[in-house]
C-alpha cells in the first residue's frame, strides 16, 4: 500500500512538474528579444532605412506598432493576444510590436523608446513588404518613422 501510494506521489509530482514547465515555456515563447534590433538601430546611419523582416528569423506577415499608453483591446480578433504580458498601457518607455502570420499571433517585443523610437509611425499595422523604416535623429534621441 505505502509503495502504491509513494508511486502515486511521485508520477503526480511528475505531472505538476511537466505542467508547470509548459506552462512558463508556453507564456514566454512568443516574446521576441530585441537586442539585436537595438544594436542595429545603433549603428545604422541618420536617414537609413531598413526592413524590419532583415531582423527576424521566423515567419509573420503583419507587424502592428502599439505606441506608448496603447490599447491591446483593439486587436481583439488577433489570437494569442491575449498572452502578451506587456506594460504598454501605463508606460512611455516602450512602443510595442506584435508580430502576426495569418490571424495569430507570432512573437511580440517591447521596444525601449531609447534603443529605437517607434512612437511616431503614421501608421500602425503594417504588411512584411511594407514594414520599411527610416532613423531620423530628434531632440529626443533616435526615432525610427515609416518609409511607406
Amino acid at each position: 500500500m505505502k509503495k502504491k501510494l509513494l508511486t502515486s506521489f511521485i508520477v503526480l509530482c511528475c505531472l505538476f512538474a511537466g505542467l508547470f514547465f509548459f506552462m512558463s515555456n508556453k507564456s514566454g515563447s512568443n516574446s521576441l528579444q530585441v537586442t539585436e534590433l537595438s544594436q542595429f538601430v545603433s549603428e545604422i546611419n541618420v536617414g537609413q532605412e531598413f526592413e524590419l523582416k532583415s531582423l527576424t528569423d521566423f515567419e509573420w506577415d503583419k507587424v502592428y506598432i502599439v505606441p506608448p499608453y496603447g490599447d491591446l483591446s483593439v486587436l481583439n480578433d488577433v489570437k494569442g493576444i491575449d498572452r502578451i504580458q506587456s506594460s504598454i498601457k501605463t508606460s512611455d518607455s516602450i512602443s510595442l510590436l506584435i508580430f502576426v502570420k495569418g490571424d495569430t499571433l507570432t512573437r511580440f517585443a517591447e521596444v525601449p523608446r531609447n534603443q529605437g523610437d517607434f512612437a511616431f509611425v503614421t501608421r500602425k499595422e503594417f504588411k512584411v513588404n511594407e514594414a520599411v523604416f527610416v532613423k531620423k535623429k530628434s531632440p529626443a534621441g533616435t526615432t525610427l518613422i515609416n518609409k511607406f
